[in-house]
């Protein structure tokens, strides 16, 4: 059987996207267990990195290896205590698995139901979730980018608050 050799494509689609040479020369590199002390020293820089992304102090931050969902799931589970009060903007996918997730978790979840690729303004949502006072609010963006918004939050500034999932 021959060695698997792909030609080179342009891919121009949704996804699966082009990977920059550098990433394919990284994935070519010897593996590191999860325990070894270069991968220790690598996730170190990574979480440093990212308290500057998000522009937090918070040492606890760091990148889950996953898909999508992985981070939902994260997510979720680092907010949500069974019987909290969750909200969800139902608009897409993100939003009904943001949902499911959350029961999973023990959330009494309200569902803020709009249609499929439509979605309400942080404002209008906002409104909708001030009278159940809940633990925190999910909402998908336009880019499918879901971000999970905790009101007790006590950092300085908005974008802070706003963890992307």
């Amino acid at each position: 059987m021959e060695e698997l050799a792909p030609s080179h494509r342009i891919l121009l689609g949704p996804g699966p996207s082009m990977t920059d040479p550098r990433v394919l020369r990284a994935m070519a590199l010897p593996l590191l267990g999860q325990f070894d002390p270069e991968f220790t020293a690598i996730m170190t820089d990574i979480m440093v990195l990212s308290r500057l992304v998000f522009e937090t102090d918070n040492v606890h931050t760091f990148p889950v290896s996953g898909t999508g969902r992985a981070g939902l799931e994260a997510a979720i589970a680092s907010f949500v205590e069974p019987g909290e009060r969750v909200v969800v903007a139902e608009c897409g996918r993100f939003g009904l698995l943001c949902g499911d997730i959350a029961e999973r978790h023990g959330a009494e979840v309200k569902r803020v139901r709009t249609e499929w690729g439509r979605s309400r303004t942080r404002m209008q949502f906002a409104s909708r979730s001030v009278l159940r006072r809940p633990r925190c609010w999910s909402r998908c963006t336009a880019r499918r980018r879901p971000a999970c918004f905790n009101r007790s939050s006590r950092s300085r500034s908005s974008r802070a608050r706003t963890g992307r999932c």
